[in-house]
């Protein structure tokens, strides 16, 4: 691994966010389609259309999504752009937490809902299937227009040169392997057939974690080199006598 660099491996990281993105709308499309079919195709084929748009969410679009959010969950802690040093990257944040939640936990338990009140002859309304999806879709889309426009700037007071620095140093200090380890995690949880993402959630948290203490401990030694390069000359002399 001597010939691949930090540099290289962000890169793969990035890519892996993009497929997994790219595959997380794509998938909302697909969930969309066979929805609308359920609304206009015979009534016979209703459960079969419900029972493969829950296969399609158990399957591949909760892993598309999963990945998609955890890759860019990872790429904020370990590049300048922070968490929420950014508008843009603050709001996207919020937005993936919705979609994930909305996505991963209501229209699956809605898809559900729905095959069982169908094999039961119970009545039953697509209405949250259309509206969940619908709404998945449009802040996927809204998340898409944000990574290439990102807007509105800056959070807060305008960075100094010392914070500047601060995450500079710490994004050099980034090894190569933290970037493959993020690469490994979401497939290594995908093959073990975990049932919940915890392994991607933990080791996003974790990461947060070691950046946020990693900042604080680099800007204590800025701020320690700083003052030692304003200190008088003399002083140290004085003092001896």
């Amino acid at each position: 691994m001597s010939n691949f660099s930090a540099k290289q491996a962000k890169s793969l990281l990035l890519w892996l966010h993009v497929i997994s993105s790219v595959g997380w709308i794509a998938m909302a499309v697909v969930q969309l389609t066979l929805l609308t079919s359920v609304l206009n195709g015979p009534p016979d084929d209703r459960l079969l259309l419900l029972e493969t748009a829950l296969k399609l969410e158990d399957g591949i679009l909760d892993p598309f999504g999963i990945t998609a959010a955890y890759t860019g969950v990872m790429l904020s802690a370990l590049t300048p752009w922070g968490f929420f040093r950014h508008w843009w990257v603050t709001v996207k944040f919020w937005l993936t937490l919705i979609a994930i939640l909305l996505g991963s936990i209501f229209l699956g338990r809605w898809l559900e809902g729905s095959i069982e009140a169908l094999r039961a002859g119970h009545d039953w309304s697509p209405a949250p299937l259309y509206l969940g999806t619908g709404w998945t879709l449009g802040t996927l889309l809204l998340m898409v227009w944000l990574s290439i426009a990102k807007p509105w700037g800056r959070r807060g007071a305008p960075e100094t040169r010392q914070e500047r620095a601060a995450v500079k140093r710490v994004e050099q200090s980034q090894g190569t392997w933290l970037f493959v380890a993020a690469m490994a995690i979401p497939v290594v949880e995908y093959l073990s057939g975990m049932d919940y993402p915890l392994l991607t959630f933990c080791t996003g948290v974790g990461f947060s974690v070691y950046r946020s203490r990693r900042l604080r401990r680099v800007r204590r030694e800025l701020a320690a080199e700083a003052a030692g390069r304003t200190a008088p000359v003399g002083s140290g002399a004085e003092s001896a006598s």
